[in-house]
């Protein structure tokens, strides 16, 4: 398919019409009940208009509602167009929900209070992780997150644009003029530059209109993820304040280069895993479960998995991963690059070797080769892997991949495990929810109503849940702005 040819109506058309007129259109157009298009469309029209529409602020023609009618037509008859190879027979039929459902994620959060706290938790407890964030961005983390969340809050609720004068006006501390300047200069870009990076960046193929690579990251960096804010003529705009949370919260881990400190993994896995048992705590208020973390053993040369939960009739083996996964890994089975020179060790391998550890420490289990902890055959296995970031693990074709590279790992003795024990991987995000029900019903009898289909969407929708961290979130905010008044 030439995309340019495909898309050449469409870009002169843009050509004619003011990009402010159609950002004013797409922000009513996202706070209006009635959605026009997908969120996806909304990405495509906004990324291409600031491409190809004029900068300035007069359009060429008067605003004309039927012009803007025939581009949102154009836009999506060309995402069908695109869409085509991935619904075709011979296409694998998850790849268009993988890849619609990376365009969904990067504008949502299940708790955006969660996420706040979880990434606050990670990059502030360790001493390491802290001062290697705030050699990177040159003020105090504690600073940088309220001024950020300062900025996510206004755009998400009252504007999409904002005079750089009001954005300084309030010249106290934490958001003195020189705090806003410096959060401003993390997250934002002149609207020119991000023109001419996107005109680099954009590309609309066979894999579908995705941006959703890891923002930041050496693998895939569309500018407008990692720079969620642009300025022109001392304004300042943001029509997608959900990336802009996202950057601030897991995205300090690419703003602050942690990827490239192995000084800093140990820490950084260490905090995630420190994190997951605060949500175990939480939900774990009576203390009627036995809930411990990662044992050593054999002289201290094994570890069990990193937290273990016991019941009257389960144990449950928790193994934390932070390993940052790549685009190709969240998309597809074969998850490694063409590109012979940039080919990295699969990252379902990595994650089937997490799998394959929590399959040998029950092994080590049932042999009663972990002190303190007493093999109960009458007590069902639950393995869970958790991962920091989202990916579609549980689709047939992963899981499958997992299962089998599992099998091959695991001596002849333990596969039989793999059949009988099922393995379930989550993502941070969704554990945070699910697990309230899991403590709720009882992970023994959760699992199995998992297991017969029965755990419902209208169960998940009309569970109760906790709200975590409202407490945490209040305290970190009033307690970095109290003193504002007597400064």
């Amino acid at each position: 398919m030439d995309f340019f040819e495909n898309f050449k109506p469409i870009r002169n058309k843009l050509n004619t019409l003011s990009l402010w007129d159609i950002l004013g259109s797409l922000y009513k157009m996202q706070k209006s009940n009635k959605i026009q298009l997908t969120k996806e469309e909304v990405e495509f029209v906004y990324l291409n208009s600031i491409v190809y529409s004029a900068d300035y602020i007069n359009s060429r023609n008067e605003w004309n509602q039927n012009d803007w009618v025939k581009i949102l037509i154009q836009c999506k008859e060309l995402n069908q167009e695109v869409n085509k190879p991935l619904l075709s027979p011979d296409s694998d039929p998850f790849d268009w929900w993988r890849t619609m459902g990376l365009n969904q994620l990067k504008n949502n959060s299940n708790s955006y209070l969660n996420q706040l706290y979880r990434y606050h938790y990670i990059f502030s407890n360790d001493t390491k992780i802290r001062e290697h964030v705030e050699s990177k961005i040159n003020m105090t983390y504690n600073d940088f997150f309220i001024c950020s969340f300062w900025l996510y809050s206004i755009y998400g609720g009252r504007n999409y644009c904002f005079d750089k004068e009001y954005l300084l006006s309030y010249d106290k501390a934490p958001f003195s003029s020189e705090n806003i300047l410096k959060t401003l200069g993390i997250l934002s870009l002149p609207l020119l530059d991000l023109k001419a990076s996107l005109k680099k960046e954009l590309r609309y193929d066979e894999n579908s209109f995705n941006t959703n690579g890891l923002a930041g990251s050496e693998i895939l960096a569309f500018t407008h993820l990692v720079k969620p804010i642009f300025e022109f003529n001392n304004k300042f705009y943001c029509l997608f304040p959900e990336q802009l949370l996202h950057q601030f919260t897991s995205g300090m881990y690419y703003i602050a280069e942690i990827y490239k400190s192995n000084k800093l993994n140990d820490p950084f896995g260490s905090a995630f895993e420190k994190y997951v048992g605060l949500i175990l705590e939480k939900n774990n208020v009576l203390k009627e479960l036995r809930i411990q973390p990662e044992i050593l053993y054999n002289d201290k040369q094994n570890k069990t998995s990193d937290w273990i939960i016991e019941t009257d009739d389960a144990i449950v083996f928790i193994e934390c991963k932070t390993k940052r996964l790549r685009k190709e890994s969240k998309m597809y089975e074969n998850n490694e690059m063409e590109d012979k020179k940039t080919i990295k060790k699969s990252d379902t391998i990595k994650i089937a070797e997490a799998v394959e550890q929590v399959y040998k420490v029950y092994a080590h289990y049932s042999n009663n080769e972990i002190p303190g902890l007493i093999f109960d055959s009458s007590k069902v296995f639950i393995p869970i892997v958790l991962t920091l970031e989202e990916w579609f693990a549980k689709f047939p074709t992963i899981n499958d991949k997992i299962t089998e590279l599992v099998k091959l790992k695991l001596k002849e003795e333990d596969v039989a495990l793999v059949d009988k024990y099922k393995f379930h991987i989550f993502s941070i995000s969704e554990f945070e929810s699910i697990v309230q029900i899991m403590f709720s019903f009882g992970f023994k009898n959760y699992f199995d109503k998992f297991n017969a289909h029965e755990i419902t969407e209208q169960i998940k929708q009309n569970f109760e849940y906790k709200n975590y961290f409202k407490d945490e979130i209040n305290c970190i905010l009033t307690e970095s702005i109290k003193d504002i008044s007597r400064t």
